[in-house]
């Protein structure tokens, strides 16, 4: 708030004709006044109040914006309940004086009949994905390195032989389409048989061309895991051993988290690749 530093922003909102106030977001000219009013901090105290707010949004991974607090957590949005499929809500517990955080089903906490899941400690997850980061590193070449010769033979192969047969199946339904235009032109049959025809060979094409859309979706799917897989090989290559959580990592490389109870939870990485580990 530029107020704290004595200057001030005019017109941050506006009315309507209905006299209903609207948030100024270039709807309006602004103006601004340096030195309006007796300043309540220096200006050099609010620019370091502002980096430090800008280094733990950063830390907490908080955007502003209508989704400021959508990823304010590493784990937000990426843990499910391995019993009813519902996401985790993160929340304290308290006993007596002291405090930790939680992740709980929300379907638990909304009705305990539904869904007998327990919550989680933050810190173990935490605990649990910074020793599958490690072992990750220590075993990158077994791991990491036989995934992605598998990934490379899985895109490579069958997917991209059948979009070749599809194609090919395509072009000869629209060199029947043009054919049958063509006899249609001069008379040869009847239009009838000419509907009846065409929208059997309209069918074809877009059966083949849903068939086609779904294993180019799957070989994009299984590009989309190699380039993970690449970026997951050059961190272990180049990381060492980790002694505390990086939350950073977990945007980089986790996709979901399956909790199966209180003290194991399986990690879905990006790069398609399943690992559990317990929880303690």
């Amino acid at each position: 708030n530029e107020k704290y530093t004595g200057d001030c922003l005019f017109q941050k909102t506006y009315s309507d004709f209905r006299f209903r106030r609207h948030k100024n977001n270039g709807d309006r000219d602004q103006f601004f006044m340096e030195d309006h009013h007796e300043a309540i901090v220096s200006r050099e105290e609010f620019e370091t109040a502002g980096k430090i707010i800008s280094q733990r949004a950063r830390e907490k991974n908080i955007h502003k914006g209508n989704d400021r607090y959508q990823w304010r957590y590493p784990f937000t949005q990426k843990i499910i309940c391995g019993e009813c499929g519902s996401g985790f809500k993160r929340k304290v517990n308290y006993t007596g004086e002291l405090s930790y955080a939680v992740w709980a089903c929300k379907m638990h906490l909304n009705d305990k009949e539904s869904c007998g899941m327990k919550y989680i400690r933050e810190d173990q997850l935490q605990n649990a994905f910074t020793t599958m980061m490690n072992k990750l590193i220590f075993a990158r070449m077994e791991i990491l390195a036989g995934l992605r010769g598998c990934l490379q033979s899985e895109t490579n192969k069958e997917d991209l032989l059948q979009i070749a047969a599809i194609d090919e199946k395509l072009d000869r339904n629209a060199e029947r389409q043009q054919t049958l235009v063509t006899i249609m032109s001069k008379g040869y049959i009847e239009p009838a048989i000419f509907t009846q025809e065409s929208n059997d060979l309209a069918a074809e094409a877009d059966r083949l061309s849903a068939e086609k859309e779904s294993l180019l979706r799957t070989v994009s799917g299984s590009e989309k895991k190699m380039g993970s897989l690449d970026e997951l090989l050059k961190y272990t290559f180049n990381a060492e051993m980790a002694t505390e959580f990086d939350g950073e990592l977990v945007q980089r490389f986790l996709q979901s988290v399956t909790v199966h109870g209180q003290d194991e939870v399986t990690f879905h990485l990006k790069c398609g690749l399943d690992l559990r580990e317990r929880l303690e």
